[in-house]
């Protein structure tokens, strides 16, 4: 695929993505950088950078700092410009009335009113800070001129600046292992250089973990929920607990799938898990009914497990 589109002509870049399903949908590989000097957080990011591009199995190295429209910068050194009789306001109403013009009146043609317009009329040759120096006013004398390119944006979060750092990988096996030599090598060589900056590790792996501490939440508080539901509808405290310890059970028919087909977990499995959960419970609340109805017919206990489970497993008497 490289081959096929590395002749694009005026490309800047070229990435290569590939297709997600769902969660987790950050970058194999990503790590955010937080402090308060800008320009720390990209020479950073820049090294950053470096030693991710060493790496063979990575690939889409970037981050989000974004150049802006370039522009001219000015700062007027006040005590020259008073020497001349200028002020600093005055030197920005000259070139901005120079460069965007002034309305010196109007007259109408066919009914409409049409401006005049009068600024500061350049040669053809004179652009940027040429345009500038060479005015009536020598700017040079009594100010600094500096051509740069600011940023497009600045990112925070809680307060902080920020800048992201992903890469893609062709083998997500080893991202655990790149993640752990980037946080090696910024806490020794970054961290005593830049120590004003956090790294925050983050990428899909780190999605992976955040997902599964939200869904393990959720499963709690579900177990909870559906214990005092099961509680209320049994009228009992120990049969909710027989139901809900169906669910290791499932679990483990889970893990030994995994390992026999060699399916490697993911939040598909993860989902589905969780759903089996829901099955297994739906099962046992079904066998413990049946259970109860049979107790009421005066059956013993085991008698009556022993019926329900050959009804449940549609075994003959």
């Amino acid at each position: 695929m490289e081959t096929l589109v590395s002749d694009i002509a005026g490309a800047e870049a070229v990435l290569f993505r590939k297709a997600v399903n769902g969660p987790p949908v950050s970058s194999p590989v990503g790590y955010r950088l937080f402090g308060d000097d800008y320009d720390e957080l990209s020479q950073a990011a820049a090294r950053i950078r470096e030693k991710l591009s060493g790496d063979p199995e990575l690939f889409n190295i970037q981050d989000n700092i974004e150049a802006g429209t370039p522009e001219i910068r000015i700062a007027v050194d006040s005590l020259r410009a008073a020497e001349y009789g200028l002020s600093a306001a005055f030197v920005g109403a000259h070139l901005r009335s120079a460069l965007d013009g002034i309305q010196a009146g109007s007259y109408f043609i066919r009914n409409e009113e049409v401006p005049v317009i009068v600024k500061y009329s350049a040669d053809a040759e004179d652009s940027g800070i040429n345009l500038i120096e060479n005015m009536k006013i020598p700017l040079s004398s009594i100010a600094s001129l500096e051509e740069v390119s600011p940023l497009a944006s600045i990112k925070r979060l809680d307060g902080k600046r920020e800048v992201n750092i992903e890469a893609s990988a062709y083998d997500e096996q080893n991202i655990r292992g790149i993640n752990r030599d980037i946080q090696d090598y910024f806490d020794t060589e970054l961290s005593p250089v830049f120590p004003g900056i956090e790294l925050n590790v983050g990428g899909e792996f780190s999605d992976s973990d955040d997902l599964l501490l939200q869904i393990l939440r959720i499963f709690l508080l579900g177990l909870f929920l559906m214990y005092m539901i099961l509680g209320s509808q049994f009228s009992s405290y120990t049969q909710p607990f027989l139901i809900l310890a169906t669910l290791p059970f499932a679990f483990a028919g889970i893990v030994l799938f995994l390992a026999v087909s060699g399916t490697p977990f993911s939040t598909t499995v993860l989902y589905a898990a969780v759903a089996l959960a829901g099955i297994a419970v739906n099962d046992s609340i079904v066998l413990i009914s049946f259970i109860n109805e049979n107790r009421k017919k005066d059956s013993g206990v085991m008698q009556a497990v022993l019926d329900d489970a050959e009804t449940r497993f549609f075994l003959p008497r």
